[in-house]
């Protein structure tokens, strides 16, 4: 037989097409990834210190009518601005002994590496997913900042890349809130108005052709969805219906509304059942950006100094963010 040097073939062959699988997964099983990959706001760029959005956030305000001899206004004006997101990082591993590997030798040996790799891919594909729709407070705050972050529900507090929303100029910054206690009197979103709630932030978000893309709702909102539209034929296209989840897709004003409930696996909390989120994704809009090396990434294996195991770690190094996120919106009850 012939020696084993680090890991070992198998192991290694095993652990990077666990690695493709769960690049693939993530974006093809997760509906904000494959959405933002959809329209162009998934991004791999070589690094930096962080990622920064430059954007023209306000009008210059001298342009004017003026006669033969008119003149024009010569004040200095600021219209320019930067958002800046930090990177975030998330780490998992997979260890196993040598007496795991010798006990396993063979074609065991096979499903006990490719188990492990399994396990660790659908470990962070679900973490990875709970960060997308995360306000970015967990683990200490080393969480990626996802939607609940981006679109919240009091868009004029807090900070969000760097820009204070709470200030009078920064209204720029801030994407579109839709409460039903507050936003108008028809009470809670139900089957009889829910369709009239999600056009208000649809109309509240529009800038010419740019527009919302598609939702994600939460439990009692998408069922709403789904009685309203129980006598209307529901019809999409072929490329639309053979995506998996996409065929499940409710269709209002051309939009897709994905079913945000049903199981998590990692015991994390799913889209709020009275809440959705209308996501506009575009690049450097509102995206997803990675290093483009650090990408659910397999290194090097180690062996422990002192004791006879090997692990090898999968590191992902990411963020979210963009510098229009006035072309999102979200909508809730509570």
């Amino acid at each position: 037989m012939a020696t084993t040097v680090g890991i070992g073939l198998l192991a290694t062959t095993t652990g990077r097409a666990r690695t493709k699988k769960l690049r693939d997964n993530v974006e093809n099983n997760n509906v904000i990834m494959k959405n933002f990959k959809k329209h162009g706001a998934f991004r791999k760029i070589p690094g930096g210190r962080s990622v920064v959005y430059e954007m023209a956030y306000a009008q210059n305000p001298t342009p004017t009518w003026v006669g033969p001899a008119g003149q024009v206004s010569l004040q200095a004006t600021n219209e320019l601005d930067a958002a800046e997101y930090v990177w975030k990082y998330q780490l998992g591993s997979v260890t196993y002994t040598i007496a795991e590997q010798r006990m396993n030798d063979g074609e065991k040996f096979i499903d006990l590496v490719g188990g492990k790799y399994m396990v660790l891919e659908a470990s962070m594909g679900n973490d990875f997913q709970t960060g997308l729709l995360s306000d970015g407070t967990g683990f200490g705050g080393l969480q990626i900042g996802g939607l609940g972050l981006l679109l919240s529900k009091t868009p004029t507090t807090g900070t969000v890349g760097g820009i204070d929303r709470s200030a009078a100029d920064a209204a720029f910054y801030r994407n579109y809130a839709f409460n039903s206690a507050t936003s108008w009197a028809l009470g809670t979103i139900n089957s009889g108005n829910v369709k009239q709630a999600y056009s208000q932030a649809i109309n509240n978000t529009i800038r010419g052709e740019d527009r919302v893309k598609f939702a994600i709702a939460g439990d009692t909102h998408y069922n709403a969805l789904d009685q309203d539209l129980q006598s209307i034929q529901r019809t999409q296209s072929d490329k639309e219906g053979s995506a998996g989840f996409e065929s499940d897709a409710l269709y209002y004003r051309g939009i897709p509304f994905y079913y945000g409930g049903g199981i998590s696996f990692d015991g994390a909390d799913l889209v709020q059942d009275d809440l959705t989120y209308l996501i506009n994704p575009k690049e450097k809009g509102l995206e997803i950006v990675f290093q483009e090396d650090s990408y659910f990434d397999l290194l090097e294996d180690k062996q422990s100094q002192d004791q006879a195991v090997k692990n090898q770690l999968m590191f992902n190094m990411c963020c979210m963010g963009g510098n229009f996120l006035r072309g999102s919106a979200v909508v809730f009850d509570t």
